[in-house]
């Protein structure tokens, strides 16, 4: 695993609407441009938040894993993979043709279909699915002029949903496993220790102030049996 994969902890099993997906490797290691327009500026993204605006989405879909998603891998550059798959289900839907168009010589969507034709030379469906997309591509590439917006992105579809966790900027654990369940583990870790670490200070304050209260007597009492033997002699 490299560095990259470390650092944002791309897994190789996500599950999202109560199905389970599972990819050829971690990253397809396809660059990112983080200055694009097409990341909003204004959200801070963390795992679980993604993770659940992505679970919403898929479980709306009732979206399957279809069978060619193990020649992939769990993003390519700035996409998601799920996204890409998920919109070539659905080529009817306009934003999704668009999707694909637009971005069709990026150098994310260009490794994306690399695989893609990779899967489809076994295949079947994917062979079928890549085949209705360039047909479709092909059409918009006559009533479009060929004109492409390289920034284009779905209407009406979340942010994180479409964009990878690279491009996003959300890190993860350094093993590549972690998932909503983990990171929630992790944070309820981390108030058990934050708890632990405040009782044991308190009981430093409750043990450092018997003791300054036992000084304290004692130091009086030593005081008193003074003066009283001073009285008698």
């Amino acid at each position: 695993m490299n560095t990259r994969t470390r650092s944002y902890g791309i897994p190789r099993k996500e599950s999202y609407g109560g199905q389970t997906y599972s990819y050829r490797g971690n990253t397809n290691g396809v660059a990112v441009n983080r200055s694009t327009s097409m990341i909003p500026r204004n959200y801070s993204y963390s795992y679980n938040d993604v993770y659940s605006r992505r679970n919403n989405y898929y479980s709306g879909l009732r979206f399957a894993p279809p069978s060619y998603i193990g020649y992939t891998s769990p993003s390519y550059g700035m996409f998601s993979t799920l996204f890409m798959l998920s919109a070539l289900q659905n080529l009817q839907a306009q934003q999704n043709a668009m999707f694909f168009y637009n971005h069709w010589n990026t150098p994310s969507m260009m490794a994306w279909r690399n695989d893609m034709n990779t899967a489809a030379q076994s295949d079947p469906q994917a062979a079928q699915r890549i085949r209705d997309l360039e047909s479709r591509v092909q059409q918009l590439e006559r009533e479009k002029s060929g004109l492409r917006d390289t920034t284009y992105m779905p209407n009406g579809v979340d942010s994180s949903v479409v964009l990878s966790n690279e491009a996003l900027g959300v890190k993860n654990d350094d093993d590549g496993s972690d998932n909503a369940d983990a990171a929630a583990a992790r944070s309820g870790r981390r108030e058990r220790e934050e708890s632990s670490g405040g009782g044991g200070f308190l009981w430093f304050l409750l043990i450092g102030g018997g003791v300054g209260a036992w000084w304290f007597i004692r130091r009086n009492k030593k005081a008193r049996e003074s003066e009283n033997t001073g009285s008698f002699s």
